[in-house]
């Protein structure tokens, strides 16, 4: 057998081992991924926007804003979650999605400083939906028996739920996972029961403020009537939460199918029939129920008074179709059921940051169980969840959690429109409906409502990122991948060269431009730091204008000095940030000495930044 035979038949060997590598990865991948748009995506979304607002606050907010200004804000918040789902549909068609899915993302086009911020304050708005939902739970728990109803019993009624599905969570997430399409069908039965109950309005035994469909009353609702402590803001901020779960595709991708087909397709399906439902309940809500009836606390039967907070929750009992304790318990489980999605995602999204290692404290929490679960993680949101319900009101953890997913809406937009603008390699999105003026027009509306609903807490926001920003820079902490920003900053500097080549030559644009070089390391004398000292010097002599290269050359070949061109490099950078000199670090590598001079000379500076030959020279004699 000849060589070239030998050849053909080890490729032959080879290709067939990386075949059946290849169709074993995929079975292994199919196994795992068995997720389809409508179980991985559409149900989920909708599971994570259906909650306790749809049944609790929706008379509240037309019986304040009126049926125009309800429209309104159902809008604006549907145009937020749809420039953003423009987007997230880009991302999911530009290639794999890793662990953290949305988080992922932001970390990777804004840098981990940014990133890491804003998947903190995402994960903190994941918490917050959680105690949201409970403490929804717990008010119609205290609506139906009163025997719920005790000092300090919303706090501790909301932490023993907490607890219960926390610890449900952590004995069985697929057992958890698994019961997701029977709550979701809970939920459905529970929200036909109020369809049904807003056509048929008034029962026997109903108020008359209570007329049922109306043109009358539909139009006597039209126009806004706030109330003492509310406003257009406050309203809105109330709403926005209805439209938070939108991410719930991308932060499952590694558990679908075809995620770049299922994520577009789901999640706009699950916005878009969100959109239809709320303007229809709003507008029903409108027609039913005078203003009066949707605003004035009610009597239950046993002549207590039902408050809590702007809840008129005897409007459940009324509408409920066609035995309230049905419609009651329906929103209890839809409730649990965005709770426990919720403890599922964000324990996922914690172990993602901490295992990027850009959050040294969060270290502990990357680590995962013999399973994959992480445990450590849920513990820890377990226990968050359960100070956070210690604020005690559904209305306000409703306004904290629109700001925290309003900011993370807004930094989704803006890492796709930076990637858009420096054309990135790796940014090649095959969504078809996406454009990069969508995502900035995205981000923009997306900050704008942040300050609309309420512009104290969207300052807090503001700071939070920037303190978990400056922790993160006062880390140093490295990693290993670029960002938007930083192909921004190249790009801007690339056409910035290009737009002084002409101005340089006037000389009131004149800045020095110097060439330095340094012995290496491996040359210096016993007195170290003589062989450095024109870098002061250097630095005294441009002022902190211009631009310094600074040159150490090695003697020997390329291949065989790597290691010492590494070291060497990091040291000199050391030594600029010690002498507070600013500029570029070099290492070259020659035969000679005398000739890397020459080579450093005549590769100095780029365009309109060459070094000025008169100051290597001087340059040349101090090294």
């Amino acid at each position: 057998m000849g060589k070239f035979d030998l050849l053909t038949s080890a490729k032959k060997h080879k290709w067939k081992f990386w075949r059946q590598k290849d169709h074993t990865q995929d079975d292994n991948k199919s196994k795992a991924a068995r997720l389809g748009t409508l179980t991985g995506v559409l149900i989920p979304t909708c599971e994570n926007m259906w909650g306790v607002l749809i049944f609790l606050r929706f008379f509240y907010i037309v019986g304040n804003a009126g049926i125009w200004q309800s429209f309104l804000i159902v809008l604006l918040s549907f145009l937020c979650a749809l420039l953003t789902t423009m987007s997230l549909s880009a991302v999911a068609t530009n290639g794999s999605l890793e662990g953290g899915g949305t988080y992922y993302l932001i970390s990777r086009a804004l840098g981990p400083r940014l990133g890491g911020a804003v998947g903190c304050l995402y994960y903190l708005g994941q918490v917050l939906l959680a105690v949201l939902e409970i403490l929804g739970a717990v008010e119609m728990l205290q609506f139906i028996s009163s025997a719920f109803s005790f000092p300090q019993s919303v706090r501790i009624l909301a932490v023993a739920c907490i607890s219960v599905l926390g610890t449900l969570v952590y004995a069985g997430i697929r057992f958890v996972s698994k019961l997701g399409a029977y709550f979701f069908f809970i939920v459905l039965c529970t929200m036909l029961s109020y369809y049904i109950g807003l056509w048929t309005a008034p029962k026997r035994h109903s108020p008359s403020s209570l007329t049922g469909l109306s043109w009358r009353t539909f139009r006597s609702n039209w126009n806004p009537q706030y109330g003492k402590d509310a406003s257009f803001s406050s309203v809105a901020s109330v709403f926005f939460p209805c439209f938070t779960g939108i991410l719930s595709g991308a932060d499952r991708a590694k558990d679908l199918r075809r995620p770049e087909k299922s994520i577009p397709t789901g999640t706009l399906g699950a916005i878009i029939i969100s959109f239809v439902m709320y303007l229809s309940y709003m507008g029903f809500w409108g027609a039913v129920g005078t203003r009066e009836y949707l605003l004035t606390q009610k009597v239950q039967a046993t002549g207590n008074p039902v408050v809590h907070g702007h809840a008129q929750l005897a409007a459940v009992r009324d509408i409920a179709f066609p035995l309230p304790i049905l419609t009651e318990l329906g929103i209890i489980v839809a409730c649990f059921s965005q709770t426990l999605q919720c403890i599922i995602t964000a324990p996922r999204l914690l172990q993602a940051i901490a295992a990027d290692g850009i959050i040294p404290f969060l270290d502990p929490f990357a680590k995962e169980s013999k399973s994959g679960e992480p445990h450590i993680a849920l513990v820890f949101t377990t226990v968050l969840c359960m100070i956070a319900a210690m604020i005690g009101s559904l209305d306000q953890i409703a306004p904290l959690v629109s700001i925290c997913f309003l900011t993370c809406y807004s930094a989704l937009n803006l890492s796709c429109f930076v990637l858009s603008i420096v054309k990135a390699p790796s940014w090649r999105p095959r969504w078809m409906y996406y454009h990069w003026s969508s995502a900035l027009l995205g981000s923009v509306l997306c900050l704008a409502m942040n300050f609309v609903l309420l512009w104290y807490w969207a300052l807090a926001a503001v700071c939070i990122v920037m303190v978990i920003y400056g922790y993160i820079q006062y880390r140093q902490v490295e990693v290993d991948w670029g960002t938007g920003v930083g192909g921004l900053l190249l790009q801007l500097a690339a056409e910035s060269l290009s737009a002084v080549r002409q101005e340089a030559q006037y000389s009131i644009n004149w800045r020095p431009q110097l060439l330095c070089l340094s012995k290496p390391k491996s040359m210096w004398t016993k007195d170290g730091h003589a062989g450095h000292q024109f870098l002061s010097f250097a630095s005294q002599l441009k002022k902190g204008q211009g631009l310094c290269v600074v040159t150490a050359i090695l003697e020997g070949r390329i291949e065989e000095t790597r290691a010492q061109v590494a070291a060497e490099k990091v040291h000199l950078e050391n030594c600029m940030v010690e002498a507070k000199v600013t500029g570029i670090a070099r290492i070259l590598v020659a035969p000679t000495y005398r000739e890397g001079k020459m080579y450093a000379i005549q590769s100095s500076g780029l365009g309109a930044l060459e070094a000025q030959h008169c100051v290597v020279r001087l340059a040349n004699k101090m090294a």
